[in-house]
């Protein structure tokens, strides 16, 4: 995709926003693997994207980035086993200090998931889930 290809190349680009975007699946897919390496975003909102059909891909890029400090998940209907991969693609992540996900269905599971993630990662300092 052409954000994608915009994002590969970036050295400048420290947040971004992508709110309700109507992804197809090879453009999410794309989008997060280029995330995965990508040294200059710091931020990054995917707040409605529908980004709870694809757990394993946000697990792989939040297990491979080293610089994204901020990420924001809210209404993306992850359920507790995408929370839970969400939480183990955490546990030995050092830079994300923030991460939201409001409104994305975390219940017991989820909840057990976050908290052993919460006892082994150290940076993670915001948290916010409802």
């Amino acid at each position: 995709s052409y954000l994608a290809d915009l994002l590969r190349d970036n050295t400048t680009l420290t947040s971004l926003e992508l709110f309700g975007t109507d992804w197809m699946e090879a453009t999410f897919f794309e989008l997060l693997q280029v995330l995965r390496d990508n040294s200059a975003l710091t931020c990054l909102s995917l707040t409605m994207n529908n980004a709870g059909k694809y757990p394993d891909a946000v697990n792989e890029m939040l297990r491979c980035n080293v610089t994204l400090k901020e990420l924001y998940l809210e209404y993306n209907n992850f359920d507790e086993a995408g929370v839970a991969l969400l939480a183990s693609g955490l546990k030995n992540n050092t830079s994300l200090k923030t991460l939201h996900l409001a409104y994305s269905y975390v219940r017991k599971f989820g909840a057990l998931a976050l908290a052993e993630m919460l006892e082994v990662n150290t940076t993670l300092t915001n948290l916010q889930v409802q």
